[in-house]
């Protein structure tokens, strides 16, 4: 990790070139992501029983989208703060949903862990 740099180390506080090109081209990618997370997130609102997914899902989307457009406005402007900026939306967006699947995942074990004492019990017969 020592030979690695970060945006935040660069002696000139530029963005390192590579690190541009990654930018740019997920810019696209990741508005079209945010997109879908939006969509997907509003249907899974349409019921009250899968709202608590749904709108998680709609503030990742909005997020990973806006951390697009930041980065568009990157590759027109060259700021480095407008890429810092997307990469600050797409880590919230990730976060959001990293959150999810922790969350989804404890719920999976708790289900999983209640059908297996169920059966082990003999309680889940018809």
């Amino acid at each position: 990790m020592d030979q690695m740099q970060n945006v935040y180390q660069t002696p000139t506080g530029q963005i390192q070139q590579g690190s541009q090109g990654a930018i740019v081209r997920g810019a696209g990618w990741s508005k079209f992501i945010g997109i879908l997370y939006i969509i997907g997130g509003a249907l899974y609102s349409i019921t009250i029983f899968y709202a608590p997914i749904g709108v998680p899902m709609v503030f990742a989307g909005l997020r990973i989208m806006k951390g697009g457009e930041q980065a568009e406005m990157y590759a027109r402007s060259g700021d480095p703060n407008q890429a810092v900026q997307a990469m600050h939306e797409y880590v919230a967006g990730m976060r959001i949903l990293g959150i999810m699947a922790v969350i989804g995942f404890a719920v999976g074990f708790v289900i999983l862990a209640v059908v297996i004492a169920l059966a082990a019990t003999g309680n889940l017969d018809n």
